[in-house]
């Protein structure tokens, strides 16, 4: 009798392990934009839930490489050469010279913005483990690349799929635009001036990786 009873109890549990294995295997994958309330309704009606391919994992090298790319790569020299020549055709700041003493304040001021954002930007991201270059989606609609572009610009895709707030980018580009403001001219505040100047260049990353985006496939209808 005793031993009927721990036969039956042996297959009781048996059936219910098994239960529970089956369980686990048939369990849900977790949606990789949970959690993210607006992006992710956002990322849902804009690509379908579908996103550009997953990047490699950005490591530190590379990490290393894209900061010494930003700081003395053409792309940016060339920024530099372009924001200065506006600025001082604009007289912007009014409160520096013209000429080429102005002229080198003004490109020095820009290129000083872009190693503190560069450098912001490389420790932050290491630190939070983001991944701050551009992924391009480079096919689908109009409207679905357009708007990856533009997310892209505060969200950022690990590897293993979820989608985050890009904290150590924006974070870049706010810190940057705020510590510039003290070697500009005195009446220039960080929260007041700072933060304008911030908002204008998150609309010109937008832009940027709208150009990004395209570019590519701009180059290739030259080349036919």
């Amino acid at each position: 009798m005793t031993g009927d009873v721990s036969r039956r109890s042996a297959r009781a549990r048996c059936v219910c392990s098994k239960s529970h294995i089956v369980e686990d295997t048939l369990a849900p994958v977790a949606d990789p934009t949970e959690g993210m309330g607006y992006f992710r309704l956002t990322l849902l009606v804009f690509y379908g839930g579908e996103l550009a391919a997953q990047p490699p994992p950005f490591t530190n090298r590379e990490r290393v490489r894209l900061y010494v790319r930003e700081l003395t790569g053409p792309e940016t020299l060339g920024r530099t050469a372009a924001v200065a020549l506006l600025a001082q055709a604009r007289d912007l700041p009014p409160d520096w010279p013209q000429g080429a003493r102005g002229l080198g304040y003004r490109a020095g001021s820009y290129y000083g913005l872009v190693a503190v954002d560069s450098s912001i930007k490389l420790g932050a991201g290491a630190l939070l483990g983001e991944d701050t270059r551009y992924k391009r989606m480079g096919e689908g609609s109009t409207a679905r690349r357009l708007m990856h572009a533009l997310i892209s610009t505060v969200v950022w895709r690990t590897p293993e799929g979820s989608i985050r707030p890009a904290l150590a980018r924006t974070g870049a580009l706010y810190g940057s635009s705020m510590i510039a403001m003290t070697w500009y001219p005195e009446r220039y505040t960080a929260f007041g001036d700072g933060l304008r100047i911030a908002n204008y260049r998150l609309a010109y990353s937008a832009g940027f990786n709208m150009f990004r985006e395209y570019w590519p496939d701009i180059r290739r209808l030259f080349r036919k």
